[in-house]
């Protein structure tokens, strides 16, 4: 799973209609700029140490690890596969790497033979978990994710909203592979027997809106409310599960192509970038060339996400990967001085998951550890709504997730830092 270290930025706040940033970056093409030198490709995103099954000259689609699951790590570039190295990345923690290379060899095509196949659930399960499908947004494998649903009668749901205002890399491949995105979503409902199934967008203009006009049947596209989060991804009170854009559009290629997922489609950002754009990034470019084709200035605050769910990045040289869907570079990072908490309550109504934060923090702050299991801290997803909406500037989500991790028990770290 990603992580769930957030950081959340003043300004924004939940139920009005968010600063848009999106442009001029969602309105322009997906710039696919070359990309040279080596690069780092994990052999699992949860799994932690391990090896290739096979280096040097391979081509793309060639085989390099398979985890106890049956899910598969194939190349997505060619090239030479060299050292295995051990690094941590902000999203996925720990993981074990392999250089590469890139080099002109044959590709190496999955051979599913599915492409005119009538499609059966467990083919398409196949599909996803042989081509390595990770869903970008909760970092799993998309095998899992339809696994976990399948036979619960739900109602699929691509979810292209980004209701966060600077990401749009979502919609720029809603916008520019309606196909894939189309045909993945009905391949990914057939796995699970879904009731029905749509995509979730929430357009913040009318360019973004008229750009999508044509492209998709009619009951195809479901335009969300504007609020952060989005909570209604469909009519009425149907339960649903949602997946990726990007993971629906590379099963649609892996079913028809055979072919494995080779680029992440990510929106570089904020007021430190010369041309805010969406860019496609081949899997396991380095953040810093990322950053340096964007025009970059070395000296900005880093933020591997958006606005209120990004991760502070401080190591450039870490991998692109799946789940990366978003690069923010700012001047500086906005900083609130944090005053106490003056019970208004925003933090509880702005709370999807309907808890009580501030009760939450200030048990957590008065050690009542004891007293925390009741206001169920585990059901908070990290949305950072209930910091956002703090009058007081308190970081009120981290306490939330503080008494989250520990199962609504806190214990105290007696031998630990020293103060300073």
């Amino acid at each position: 799973m990603i992580n769930k270290e957030v950081i959340a930025l003043k300004q924004i706040r939940y139920g009005m209609r968010l600063a848009d940033h999106k442009a001029p970056a969602a309105l322009l093409p997906v710039a696919a700029p070359r990309f040279a030198g080596e690069r780092l490709l994990p052999l699992s995103l949860s799994a932690g140490a391990a090896k290739p099954q096979a280096t040097g000259a391979l081509g793309r689609g060639a085989l390099l690890y398979t985890d106890e699951n049956g899910f598969e790590t194939h190349l997505p570039t060619a090239g030479e596969v060299g050292e295995t190295t051990v690094l941590q990345h902000p999203l996925y923690g720990t993981l074990s790497c392999v250089s590469l290379t890139p080099a002109e060899l044959p590709e190496q095509p999955l051979s599913l033979h599915l492409a005119n196949a009538k499609l059966t659930p467990q083919q398409v399960m196949t599909a996803a978990r042989r081509a390595g499908i990770v869903d970008e947004l909760s970092g799993t494998p998309l095998c899992e994710v339809l696994g976990a649903a399948a036979d619960s009668r739900v109602f699929l749901v691509v979810d292209a909203t980004e209701a966060q205002p600077f990401a749009s890399s979502a919609f720029a491949v809603l916008r520019d592979e309606p196909t894939a995105v189309a045909e993945g979503m009905a391949m990914a409902a057939t796995a699970i027997h879904a009731v029905g199934c749509h995509i979730a967008f929430c357009p913040v203009n009318r360019d973004m809106k008229e750009a999508l006009a044509g492209k998709y049947a009619a009951g195809v596209l479901f335009e969300t409310k504007r609020q952060y989060p989005v909570t209604a991804f469909a009519d009425g009170d149907v339960p649903i599960v949602c997946i990726g854009v990007q993971a629906t559009a590379a099963l649609y290629a892996a079913i028809k192509a055979d072919a494995v997922p080779a680029a992440v489609v990510v929106t570089v950002a904020g007021d430190a970038v010369e041309t805010p754009q969406n860019v496609r990034v081949p899997i396991g470019v380095s953040v810093e060339a990322v950053l340096a084709a964007c025009g970059v200035k070395e000296d900005a605050v880093l933020v591997a996400g958006d606005a209120v769910t990004g991760v502070r990045l401080t190591d450039t040289a870490v991998p692109v990967l799946p789940g990366m869907t978003c690069l923010l570079a700012l001047k500086a990072l906005p900083v609130a001085e944090a005053g106490p908490c003056i019970g208004c309550g925003n933090c509880a109504a702005a709370c999807h998951a309907r808890l009580l934060p501030y009760e939450i923090a200030r048990r957590v702050e008065n050690m009542h550890y004891e007293r925390l299991a009741q206001l169920h801290p585990e059901d908070c997803d990290g949305c950072g709504a209930c910091s956002c909406v703090c009058p007081a500037g308190r970081e009120v989500m981290h306490e939330v997730l503080r008494a989250q991790e520990t199962g609504g028990t806190v214990f105290l770290n007696w031998g630990g830092d020293a103060l300073e």
